[in-house]
């Protein structure tokens, strides 16, 4: 994707003061005259003052990912001149950019309590864009859209993000959220008789994956298999191993399982899948359906933090009667948004200190942030990581047993279940499920020390974090060394 970027995308532009006021007076407006009927449409503009990296802004991946190819063009003396004049431009406005996530005083929203011994216990990792990821929270812009959402205000936010903050801001998917990417905490059950979705405290697509063929060293871009569905038992076909078959080709440019033996987007009755949607495949129906419903016919869409560059997606803002893009560099859409009233409904500014100015003028306090925790969220101390596994049909386990969400469920001759034998949790999982429940449990002392309830002292409150995660972590670490919890989970 690093062909999507060239200098005059990843230019920001930004609108003076008074010309800003102006536009935020006037989306202020249209809020109020579109009486509810307004929705949101989000991609990684959004996220970056939550410290997640966005794609074409000056520091973005793709960006990043442009430059380092120019400059080893330029290494190997095959630099063109037109392509020395782009990489020296680059440059330029990587110089030019200003900071996202270390936000203006008055950008701030959560202010998280200082780090301590326990809390980097359980963050070992957290420099890790996996890490960031799992750890960042909502931006003043997430809760501002979340609470115009849950006043009556805003009817729905679809998002081509991933990073699932718009869930810690409170939103339900496929209620008041639609996740047109997938969102790393989702897994998905492909029986469409089913179709019961997993809300996890963890990253579901892990690097390396249990179960599967010993050649499967590591995830396929293209294989989105989590294991057995906990409510109807759909799971892949024996023949699945993880690897795809050699020259056959994958994503959206195979028929599905049948043709790669990947478990893909598309594919139905093959178990549970992550929701990620990778470059080279297609969008899932479900998701696709959610955004056309909740665009069409809405008075407004408010577009923040998009270039607008994912032309597969970008007609659902316009379903709405009327469109506003709030983004730093210019979008191929800005002229559609430019001839309404007299260009007002383009706005060149940060989305958080846009949200900020219109919350202000539309009179409503922004709600804090909630502690998450995920509906279908598996407690870090009950996650027992192993070292061996024997497979079956299906996953990692016995092959009597059926590998379902969580753990695995051994089965008599009647099919019944009749004994819970946990499953083989990657490492990755237990750290991604401590380091959320430690955020959480950070959040819910805030919350107390704000209301008044505890003492208002914040090394008091970094004190009952750091008890509280040292359990959790305890607790995880006696079982690793193989010590047995007897609450139901385990036998």
């Amino acid at each position: 994707m690093a062909a999507t970027v060239d200098t005059s995308r990843v230019t920001e532009h930004y609108d003076d003061d008074a010309y800003l006021d102006e536009k935020i007076q006037h989306l202020a407006d249209l809020v109020n005259a579109a009486n509810g009927s307004v929705v949101f449409y989000t991609g990684a503009g959004v996220s970056t003052s939550a410290g997640i990296a966005d794609y074409r802004g000056p520091s973005g991946c793709w960006t990043v990912r442009k430059m380092n190819e120019l400059e080893a063009k330029k290494k190997q003396g095959k630099l063109t001149r037109a392509e020395a004049m782009e990489l020296a431009g680059l440059h330029t406005e990587r110089k030019k950019e200003q900071p996202k996530s270390e936000s203006a005083p008055e950008e701030r929203y959560l202010h998280q309590v200082e780090s301590s011994s326990a809390k980097k216990k359980a963050n070992n990792a957290t420099k890790s864009k996996r890490s960031s990821m799992l750890a960042a929270q909502p931006t003043l812009t997430h809760m501002a859209m979340s609470t115009l959402v849950r006043r009556g205000a805003a009817q729905h936010v679809v998002t081509t993000n991933l990073d699932g903050i718009h869930r810690k801001s409170g939103l339900k998917a496929h209620r008041t959220l639609t996740e047109l990417h997938g969102c790393i905490y989702a897994e998905r059950c492909t029986n469409p008789a089913c179709s019961a979705e997993f809300e996890r405290n963890y990253h579901v697509r892990s690097a390396s994956f249990v179960g599967v063929a010993p050649e499967a060293k590591s995830r396929h871009v293209h294989d989105h298999y989590t294991g057995v569905c906990a409510v109807c038992g759909s799971c892949a076909p024996d023949t699945y191993t993880g690897s795809p078959v050699y020259g056959r080709p994958t994503g959206a440019d195979s028929d599905g399982f049948q043709d790669c033996l990947l478990v893909g987007v598309r594919d139905l009755n093959v178990g549970c899948k992550d929701t990620h949607i990778n470059f080279g495949e297609c969008l899932d129906n479900i998701d696709l359906s959610e955004a056309d419903q909740a665009c069409r016919g809405k008075e407004l869409c408010i577009v923040a933090g998009t270039s607008m560059s994912l032309r597969h997606v970008t007609h659902f803002p316009f379903l709405a009667k009327k469109t506003v893009i709030i983004n730093l560099q210019n979008t191929p859409d800005d002229t559609r948004c430019l001839r309404q009233d007299n260009g007002l409904c383009r706005i060149y500014a940060k989305c958080d200190i846009v949200f900020d100015r219109l919350m202000k003028r539309l009179a409503v306090p922004i709600d804090p942030v909630p502690a998450w925790r995920p509906k279908d969220a598996v407690p870090p101390e009950q996650m027992r990581p192993q070292t061996t596994a024997t497979s079956g049909p299906g996953g990692a386990g016995p092959k009597n047993s059926t590998m379902r969400s969580g753990f695995l469920i051994a089965k008599n001759s009647s099919t019944q279940p009749t004994q819970r034998i946990p499953k083989k949790i990657p490492k990755q999982h237990v750290q991604d499920a401590l380091l959320l429940e430690q955020i959480a449990a950070q959040i819910e002392l805030l919350e107390r020390l704000n209301a008044g309830d505890t003492d208002n002292n914040p090394t008091v409150v970094a004190s009952a974090v750091d008890a509280t995660t040292s359990r959790t972590i305890d607790r995880v670490d006696q079982q690793a060394t193989g010590s047995r919890v007897r609450d139901g989970w385990f036998w």
